[in-house]
Parts: structure tokens; sequence; C-alpha cells
């Protein structure tokens, strides 16, 4: 990568010089360690943003909001550092059914936190859970989930206890979080906290596994997959004999297919939708499910037939714009359960599926 910045100011002519430039560039020094000078180079991205210009800068404000009050206040020392390698018990939340992991939170605790490889970096914890630990706003920032946007407010928690592993540093998000996930848990935990490192989510032994990142090859069949955005997990598939891209989320309980996808493979057929309101984070807009026929899909080794009949419609509007990739597949836990494990190593960009037989 091309030299253009130091302490968040740009040549003239050098790289970066647009808002997306200086967004490419966030990632790679969060991944580097390099936090000196993020605000500085964070307002001058914000400053370039300019919705006219289209996608992807209709998104990139709402992305860049809050981050360079956050970085200000957070200093330059690394966030979501692991401090301490291990395992935690990992069972099922019985209305949901989505993995959990209970966690203490700068000591206090237990907390209960829906284990969310589509979560991202960060923390998410419900408002009431914040006041309880008094955690101190470092910013507002909005948020966007598939039902809509919402304010959220920025924190640092100092240490977060997950079984034997602790992390220090962990980027938090506090807001009113939907009361289908409150009812069952006090938050999410977005497994890109743990990019650091490699992490299995045993499903046969109900445990969450996070270790130091290794060429040794983990249980199962190796798969590919690709780390995009804030430690979205993408992987190639396919769909009724088509090539597809498929966006790995177990804090979600279905496997739903993009409205764009159903229409080209069944151009023919009118499909009845119905408002799911309600349905994850966010406020002010609900979601839009198509009721389909079942689909074929492969992947890792297994295929799957008349599966799903589920059309997600913010799998076009909003994840395959943010994600930069036309995502035609969500693949939730209704998958993972089949699974005797997954293994994710972040660093190097590998990934492994033990199927049960």
């Amino acid at each position: 990568m091309r030299a253009g910045v130091a302490g968040g100011a740009t040549t003239g002519g050098a790289w970066p010089q647009s808002a997306l430039e200086h967004y490419y560039l966030l990632a790679v020094r969060l991944e580097e360690d390099r936090l000196e000078g993020l605000p500085a180079l964070l307002r001058q991205a914000a400053d370039l943003v300019d919705p006219a210009n289209g996608y992807p800068e209709i998104y990139l404000e709402e992305m860049l909001d809050g981050l360079p009050e956050f970085f200000a206040a957070a200093g330059p020392e690394p966030i979501n550092q692991i401090g301490r390698y291990g395992s935690a018990e990992m069972p099922m939340v019985a209305v949901i059914r989505l993995p959990y992991c209970f966690a203490t939170i700068n000591g206090q605790g237990p907390y209960r936190l829906i284990v969310d490889t589509g979560g991202s970096i960060t923390l998410s914890l419900d408002d009431d859970i914040a006041r309880e630990l008094k955690l101190k706003s470092l910013g507002t920032a909005s948020i966007r989930g598939i039902s809509g946007k919402q304010d959220s407010q920025q924190a640092l928690v100092q240490e977060l206890q997950i079984g034997e592993i602790s992390c220090r540093r962990v980027m938090t998000r506090t807001f009113e979080m939907p009361e289908l996930i409150t009812l069952a848990a006090d938050g999410i935990i977005g497994t890109g906290v743990f990019s650091r490192g490699r992490m299995r989510l045993d499903f046969e032994h109900a445990r969450l596994v996070v270790s130091p990142s290794s060429g040794e090859a983990a249980p199962g069949n190796r798969a590919d997959v690709r780390i995009v955005g804030d430690a979205k997990l993408l992987a190639p598939i396919k769909l009724e004999d088509r090539p597809a891209v498929a966006l790995l989320d177990s804090g979600a309980d279905i496997a739903a297919i993009s409205p764009t996808a159903l229409t080209e493979l069944f151009p023919d057929r009118e499909f009845a939708t119905i408002a799911a309101a309600g349905l994850g984070v966010g406020e002010g807009t609900a979601a839009d499910i198509t009721l389909a026929p079942g689909v074929k899909l492969e992947f890792w080794g297994r295929t799957f037939e008349n599966y799903s009949g589920l059309g997600l419609d913010v799998l076009d509007t909003l994840l395959s714009p943010i994600l930069g990739v036309q995502t035609q597949v969500l693949l939730g836990m209704s998958v993972f359960r089949d699974m005797k494990s997954w293994t994710i190593d972040y660093p190097r960009r590998e990934m492994w599926v033990d199927w049960i037989e």
C-alpha cells in the first residue's frame, strides 16, 4: 500500500485523496495497531464525504459518524486486545436459538452476550446495562441495522472476561436494543473483537475457543473466506448451481436469499411479501421478508436441497451496498447447527468447517 499519510495529514497528489481511500486507510491502520493520528485522518474523510456521489458515500457518512471523537478520547493504545486465550461455555439461548456466553464487564456481571459473526469489531450493550456499568460515553454515533437507523453511544470497556478469555480496551456501542434481544440477552459480542487470533465455535461441546493464530489446520475441511469491512465474513457458494456470495451470520437464526437473486431464479413467479418489524437492530424501517420456493445451496462440501424459502430485502438494500459486494445469501444458525465446529483464523484469513456426519 502506498504511503501518503503522516499523522493524518495528506500531501498534494498523494494517496489518500477521496473519502473512501481515507476509510480504507483506517482499516489498515486499525489492523496494524497504528492509532496515532486517526482522529485527524477520520475528520479529513468526513469532510470529503459527499452523498451526492452515490454509493458508497451515501453510507460512508454514517460509517464515519462519531469515529473521530471516539479515537480522540480512546487514545493511541491498541483497541480489542486479547489479554488471555482460552475457552468459555457457549450454550444456545432457548427462545431465539442463538449461541451465547456469560461475561463479566469491568469486573461486573455476569452478563449474557450473543456470539455474532456478523456483529463487527464491537461489543454492543443495551442502554440499561451501560447505565448499570456506568460506562462513560466517548461520543455519539449512528448505527444501521435491518430495522433502520438508530443513535448510539460509544464507549471503551477496559476489561471483558468471557470464561478463560480476557480482552482489554474493547470498542463498545450502547443503545436501546430490540425487545426480542433484551428478553434473551444483555448484549452482543461481535466476533471481530477476536480478530487478532483464531476463533472456533465448537457446537459439539458448546464452547467458544479463542487461540493464537497458527499455521496448523483446524478440525474439518478448509473453506474459502473473505474478511471485509469491520470483520464481516463472506464466502463463495453455489445457489442453484450458480456462483453466489454468502454472508456468515451466527447472530441470525435463518438462511435467507436476496429478492434480486430470487427474481433471477424464478422470473415468472410473483412472491408474497410481509413486513417484519422489530426483527433486528435499528428503528423506523421494517425489513421485508419474501415467501418463495426452496432453493439448492452448495457450500463447503455439502449440498442443501429445497432450502430456506425466505427472501430478505436488506441483502439488496443495505448489506450488499455496505459490504461493497453483491451478496445473495445470508447463512445463519440454521446452517451452523449442522456443524460440529466452525473455525476462523482472522490474521491468516483462513476458515474450516467440520460438519456433523
